[in-house]
């Protein structure tokens, strides 16, 4: 008798109870609850480090562009050059992005080689009507790069071109200055000009009177589209006014040159030559322009729908940089609160999303006193924007 109750004590301790089984589970769950969003701000850190690694890169390459051909990039510009070619047919005298010329200098020389040279046909071209695009001729021509992808734009990966390639997309911009109609682009404005529109206004190190630490060089967008595309094309502006809200820079590249209407703004920054502290100013239209679009509602819609970037990016991956209202913000990205960018002396800084417009656009101007900024007597801090 003695001996089966100490056997039957020695069962009833063996095991957990309902209760404290309940209490672990618990424990564990709270522990899981602290740390998933431990590690996944730890992935954010990550990428948002990988893009500005990327940024850094490029920053350098476009600095040894500029000690190689003393001059910057242009936001588009020529290649494949020949004297006896009109170009008409796109073989030669064929305009590019500032990305593509870079290519030599991100160890991407084979695809600046395809590009540059008169006697490759780089689009695929319709046989009744040369001028029509059908596309790009091969993947040989238009490769996926890594480091101009940043791992937390939402926006990739939706282009394909009717002849079923995936189109070469790009995560980051340039400093393009202001938007301009015709040829009054200036160079106190911005720093990637326009060198098919007008190639003898090329900017040289010479012109950045603010300093290169204090002004932009390049930053990321989530409307950046694709690498290859020259800038800013024909002004045409007005013409977006009627067009659907979810028109894709897709149709640019497959049924028309390069620089159509849609190359107008892709691959590059701009300012807008607003001013945020008067009163007057439609506040929307502020909004719009500030990085990320932060605060961005579309006032024509009984719902107040928002135009942030972070909302456009994953609603409408694909639009052109108009969007109803107002031009999207650039920069832009999904990083919480900023945007990576690189400055013209090579150091990469992250920018705070509710800096001042005025600031955004000191930042931009290389030579803010000649500059078409509204406030052009302001002289950065550097406690404005932070610290490199």
């Amino acid at each position: 008798m003695l001996l089966s109750s100490r056997l039957n004590r020695k069962k009833s301790t063996g095991g957990f109870t309902l209760i404290e089984l309940l209490v672990v589970i618990s424990i564990i769950a709270v522990l899981a609850g602290l740390l998933l969003p431990a590690i996944g701000m730890v992935r954010a850190s990550a990428r948002t480090a990988q893009c500005a690694n990327n940024l850094r890169q490029l920053g350098l390459a476009t600095l040894a562009f500029q000690q190689s051909k003393s001059r910057f990039p242009g936001s588009s510009e020529i290649i494949a050059k020949n004297r006896f070619g009109s170009g008409t047919s796109g073989v030669v005298n064929r305009p590019v992005s500032w990305t593509t010329v870079l290519m030599p200098y991100i160890d991407q020389s084979a695809v600046y080689k395809q590009w540059n040279s008169p006697n490759k046909r780089v689009y695929k071209e319709s046989l009744k009507n040369p001028l029509l695009r059908n596309g790009i001729s091969s993947s040989n021509d238009i490769p996926g790069i890594n480091n101009l992808l940043c791992p937390s734009d939402v926006s990739l990966g939706n282009g394909i071109s009717p002849s079923g390639l995936p189109l070469p997309e790009t995560s980051y911009v340039a400093n393009a200055g202001m938007p301009f109609y015709g040829t009054n682009q200036r160079k106190a404005d911005g720093i990637f000009l326009d060198l098919v529109l007008k190639p003898t206004l090329s900017f040289r190190a010479t012109d950045l009177f603010d300093g290169a630490t204090q002004t932009l060089l390049l930053s990321e967008n989530m409307q950046a589209t694709y690498y290859c595309k020259s800038g800013f094309g024909p002004s045409v502006i007005d013409t977006f006014k009627d067009m659907p809200t979810t028109l894709s820079t897709v149709q640019n590249i497959a049924n028309g040159r390069m620089t159509g209407p849609t190359a107008k703004f892709d691959n590059v920054m701009y300012w807008q030559p607003i001013n945020e502290m008067d009163s007057t100013e439609p506040l929307n239209s502020i909004h719009t322009h500030l990085i990320n679009g932060h605060g961005a509602l579309d006032d024509e819609t009984v719902n107040q729908d928002d135009l942030s970037a972070a909302y456009l990016a994953q609603k409408y991956p694909n639009i052109i940089p108009f969007f109803r209202n107002g031009v999207m913000a650039r920069p832009s990205s999904m990083h919480t609160g900023g945007v990576n960018a690189v400055f013209a002396d090579g150091h990469t800084q992250f920018l705070n999303e509710d800096i001042e417009y005025t600031i955004y656009q000191a930042l931009m101007t290389p030579d803010t006193p000649n500059s078409n900024m509204p406030n052009r007597n302001y002289i950065l801090k550097g406690s404005d924007y932070g610290t490199p």
